[in-house]
């Protein structure tokens, strides 16, 4: 166990060679040095994670797998509708196309005929999400917009994108972009698996569906779709979640999030009644595909969990910091995209998550540093309630202001961004300070032995994510950026706990070298003011 302790204080040497542990507990998925965008996909395929992040100024993707956080093959997987020959549609209203099974692009298409993405900015919105509907024979694929003051259009092909038939609708629709934050489902599949739901929204209030394709000769037909509830669908529903009908649930069992609330049907969308959960939901997922028991929710800044068919919700949210989710699930598999993206093992993250932080505004967040003359020891904060705390010697006598600062971006800081991870030892077992860290590696490590080392042994204990900040590529920052460097005093080797300082002038460094810190170099990038 001594080993354990060893390593974990050795990492924070910024040594970080731990190799990337999983742990019971939500772990950041972007890759070491890259940059993760918020509420990016939530594509899972085989228990690993589609990771979009910016290294060096360039978009990458890798796939992460859930249960070793190691990158997994990175060949072609489609993420669209899988076609017959190992081929690929990926693509929408604006157009598209057909990939080989190496992602070699075969054909594209635009099916409206419009001007595509532009127009589409301009004057319409994409209707979501492109649906493969199998029980015409071949397959047909549906997607959609809405046309401005030209009403909506659905497009259809059999073809797998060669050609296109175009209806119009008898209700009208609303797009993704009313609330480009919550993409709204226009089209799903019904429980019974022979036509198509639409969600107009308030165009239209209700659940509508087309005729069966047995009846309109073998073909979906969206000029006489029909309403289905009974007038209890909720309003303004920005997404449906079904699982299919079967033995055990002859009705199927299709959840319904509305901006109101949590809504459920068990008789082919006829009839809804409110869940058992209450308040606003901005995500659910079943987390086994053909089963209604487990269901995971996002909603209050975090993720809920339940295991008897929506009766009873637990928090799922160890390790996980407050924010706003979008979900993703595979058989028990778990990714959560925020303003971070983060992933949970075989369902195993039960705990509350990390409480909300108050940063000094909602964008930015000033960084301040104290210092302890008895202890020797740095702390820096971003949380104004925080430093209030400090300043009034709640943190204990003898805490001052060095006049050191500098600025980070919030918590909830949205573009391509690093969190910067906080933990904390004991004041009695040790070590009796902070650290800081934007390494994925460095957090996960420090998160994975946090749970394999026993409470009363030393070791460092998460304290959530505390800002965001910019990665160095080589030790340098852009230039636009002001480089953070961070320096240790060495505290394992010489016997006492160990403390790191973080600062942006080099020349505060020198004097700690003198008296055996080890200068770690540039660690965060950082805006030089809040504007």
């Amino acid at each position: 166990m001594k080993d354990l302790v060893a390593i974990a204080l050795w990492l924070t040497a910024g040594l970080a060679a731990v190799p990337a542990l999983a742990a019971n507990v939500w772990q950041p998925l972007c890759p070491e040095g890259g940059l993760c965008s918020a509420y990016a996909s939530t594509f899972i395929r085989d228990g690993s994670a589609l990771v979009p992040y910016t290294v060096n100024n360039g978009q990458r993707r890798v796939w992460i797998a859930l249960d070793t956080l190691t990158e997994t093959p990175a060949a072609f997987v489609c993420t669209g509708i899988p076609l017959p020959g190992s081929r690929c549609l990926i693509g929408g209203a604006a157009g598209g196309g057909v990939f080989d099974a190496d992602g070699n692009a075969l054909y594209t298409f635009n099916p409206s005929g419009l001007d595509g993405l532009e127009f589409l900015i301009r004057h319409g919105e994409m209707l979501q999400p492109t649906i493969h509907f199998p029980e015409t024979s071949p397959p047909t694929i549906v997607t959609g917009i809405t046309e401005g003051g030209a009403g909506t259009s659905v497009y259809l092909t059999r073809d797998e994108g060669l050609s296109w038939e175009k209806q119009t609708p008898n209700v009208g629709m609303w797009g993704w972009t009313t609330n480009p934050r919550r993409a709204r489902t226009n089209f799903t599949l019904s429980p019974d698996g022979h036509r198509i739901w639409l969600v107009p929204g308030p165009p239209a209030p209700g659940l509508w569906q087309t005729p069966l394709v047995a009846d309109t000769g073998g073909r979906l037909d969206f000029t006489q779709v029909t309403r289905v509830d009974d007038g209890s669908f909720p309003a303004d529903v920005f997404q449906l979640r079904s699982v299919p009908a079967g033995a055990a649930l002859n009705g199927g069992y299709t959840i319904a999030l509305a901006q109101d609330g949590m809504y459920v049907s068990t008789d082919l969308g006829r009839s809804w009644s409110r869940a058992a959960f209450g308040g606003v939901v901005d995500d659910v997922v079943f987390a086994y595909a053909a089963s209604a028991d487990t269901q995971v929710i996002a909603a209050r800044g975090s993720v809920f969990i339940s295991r008897d068919r929506g009766q009873n919700w637990s928090e799922l949210a160890l390790g996980l910091p407050a924010s706003r989710y979008a979900l993703g699930a595979e058989n028990g598999a778990l990714v959560a995209a925020g303003s971070g993206l983060f992933g949970c093992h075989a369902l195993a993250c039960d705990g509350p998550g990390f409480a909300p932080v108050h940063p000094f505004g909602t964008s930015f967040t000033r960084v301040t540093e104290f210092y302890h003359p008895g202890l020797d020891h740095y702390f820096i904060t971003g949380d104004e309630g925080e430093k209030t705390f400090v300043r009034s010697g709640g943190a204990g006598a003898g805490w001052t202001e060095t006049g050191q600062e500098f600025w980070a971006w919030s918590p909830t800081w949205e573009p391509a961004s690093a969190y910067v991870c906080r933990f904390y030892g004991d004041p009695v077992r040790g070590p009796n300070s902070h650290f800081y860290g934007a390494s994925a590696k460095e957090c996960r490590g420090l998160l994975a032995l946090q749970q394999s080392l026993p409470t009363g042994e030393p070791r460092w204990n998460s304290e959530g994510y505390v800002f965001k900040v910019s990665l160095p590529s080589s030790g340098r920052c852009p230039t636009s950026l002001l480089p953070v460097y961070r320096a240790y005093n060495n505290g394992f080797a010489r016997g006492i706990d160990s403390n790191h300082r973080y600062v942006l002038d080099q020349a505060l460094l020198t004097p700690l070298r003198a008296a055996g810190w080890i200068s770690e170099g540039a660690m965060f990038c950082v805006p030089a003011n809040a504007s």
